[in-house]
């Protein structure tokens, strides 16, 4: 399991225009797509990173994930019609 000092998202970006909202950030050189729900719920954004990268993301208390999500989702980049 990686630490929260080795897993660090420098930029989450958020895809807008389409049918849904997808939002995506690189790591280690990997790009990880992720639907709004699987970027809010701790357990789905875990699983989906996991799947990506072949390692677990560090697990945060909730109130630490829900701020830790919002802080990079206040900070974000947006593409408008533009897919991951």
């Amino acid at each position: 399991m990686l630490t929260e000092d080795e897993f660090f998202i420098p930029q989450l970006v958020k895809h807008a225009g389409g049918k849904k909202v997808l939002w995506s950030f690189v790591f280690s050189g990997t790009q990880i797509v992720l639907t709004t729900h699987q970027l809010m719920d701790q357990s789905q954004f875990r699983k989906k990173v996991t799947m990506k990268i072949h390692r677990f993301p560090p697990r945060r208390a909730p109130v630490n994930f829900e701020s830790w999500i919002r802080n990079l989702m206040r900070n974000c980049v947006e593409q408008k019609n533009a897919g991951p």
